[in-house]
């Protein structure tokens, strides 16, 4: 459990030495390993301060690689002045590991408070990348409070992407909780995560054009609950 933390000023150069928050199963993980967590009631950067959460990483990362499985609780985090990453970063690659991720009641906002900052979205989430990657990231994202962007420093709310994988078995899928249209349907996902917080800004996808969709990938409607820790 990560709790009630005061995280300010990650300057780490390279991205995953710079995320406020990391959480890492490695590429070696086995069928069985697991990596369960809660991360809550963090305050992470300071909105009145650019780039006070992070220079170059996420305000909270999740990277599931090997063949093992990560479930996250996120709950109550207030994540603010992300230079050039995300909010909130959760991926699989490298493998078939699976991500469960649940988020509650999280504020994350990482719109510059001034110029020369480019963060990519408030929330980023990636489902494969690799030929032969066969992962699947399970995403509960209701109930929020903010997942704010900024357009004007090309940042949206969401980016959403699966890609890798070969066609030839399991590949990758991104199943999100409470999505009931098509698989695939692009308009479907952005207008579903546009209810996923009270503030919703910009329009997912409006200044990406997330989600990508390669394929041999998915992203599907979810079971009605991911696994929690």
């Amino acid at each position: 459990t990560i709790s009630g933390n005061t995280i300010r000023n990650q300057l780490g150069a390279v991205a995953h030495t710079s995320n406020a928050v990391n959480l890492f199963l490695a590429g070696a993980s086995g069928a069985g390993a697991e990596l369960k967590g809660t991360v809550s009631s963090n305050s992470i950067g300071n909105s009145a301060i650019n780039d006070s959460g992070s220079i170059a990483g996420d305000g909270i990362n999740m990277f599931a690689s090997g063949a093992g499985t990560m479930t996250v609780s996120l709950t109550s985090n207030t994540i603010r002045g992300i230079k050039n990453a995300s909010g909130v970063g959760a991926f699989t690659s490298t493998g078939s590991a699976d991500l469960n991720l649940t988020m509650a009641s999280n504020d994350v906002d990482v719109h510059p408070f001034a110029g020369g900052s480019f963060p990519l979205a408030a929330v980023f989430i990636n489902s494969g990348a690799l030929s032969g990657d066969s992962g699947t990231l399970c995403a509960d994202l209701s109930g929020n409070t903010a997942f704010i962007g900024d357009a004007a420093a090309f940042a949206d709310s969401f980016f959403v992407q699966t890609a890798g994988g070969d066609g030839a078995g399991a590949d990758p899928v991104l199943q999100l909780v409470g999505y009931a249209g098509a698989d695939n349907d692009t308009t479907a996902i952005n207008n579903f995560l546009s209810g996923t917080a009270t503030t919703v800004t910009p329009f997912p996808g409006s200044v990406t054009g997330s989600p990508f969709i390669s394929a041999n990938s998915d992203i599907v409607a979810g079971p009605a609950n991911c696994p929690t820790p």
